[in-house]
């Protein structure tokens, strides 16, 4: 049951890094990139607790962190993703999640990542850090977490319980 689990998350955080980056970084929207990544690391969390969603979140961020076009200190993305993957567990009950909460989770979790990033940045001497562009880069992060949340979470969830309605034999 865990290697299912372990290919589900997988495949899910391989599409989503590959669908960031290749797609959502050319939309050319304003502000930040639509955070597929964090969104999807949080879906995980909130399907299957803290510690798949810390442990998705730093194998999603140390994958961002490596994938060209990847600039900055490596382990950055990976250390925020993780954080964010451990709190949405921990915030939501995973058998029981409302549609209005869930959102306010993961936009908050969005921005929240966004200032923990950059704080981190800050600390280790980044000096492509920006602190004017920080708050629309956070609001842009909210605004497309909580309209990619409705789309992402709802489908990491369905994935997950129908791989544990799959009997152990099959």
């Amino acid at each position: 049951m865990a290697w299912r689990r372990g290919l589900l998350v997988t495949a899910l955080l391989v599409t989503s890094v590959l669908v960031e980056l290749t797609l959502l970084t050319r939309l050319g929207l304003p502000g930040a990139t639509p955070p597929l990544v964090l969104v999807t690391v949080a879906g995980i969390a909130l399907t299957m607790g803290p510690g798949a969603g810390s442990v998705s979140g730093f194998a999603a961020g140390l994958i961002l962190d490596l994938v060209p076009p990847a600039d900055g200190t490596v382990g950055l993305t990976a250390l925020t993703l993780a954080a964010v993957g451990y709190v949405c567990g921990v915030v939501l009950d995973p058998h029981d999640r409302p549609v209005l909460p869930t959102l306010a989770v993961v936009g908050t979790a969005a921005g929240a990542a966004v200032l923990l990033r950059a704080a981190v940045a800050g600390l280790v001497g980044d000096t492509r850090v920006l602190w004017d562009d920080v708050p629309s880069l956070v609001l842009s992060s909210v605004i497309y977490a909580v309209v990619l949340a409705p789309f992402v979470v709802p489908v990491v969830g369905w994935l997950a319980r129908r791989l544990d309605a799959v009997p152990a034999g099959a």
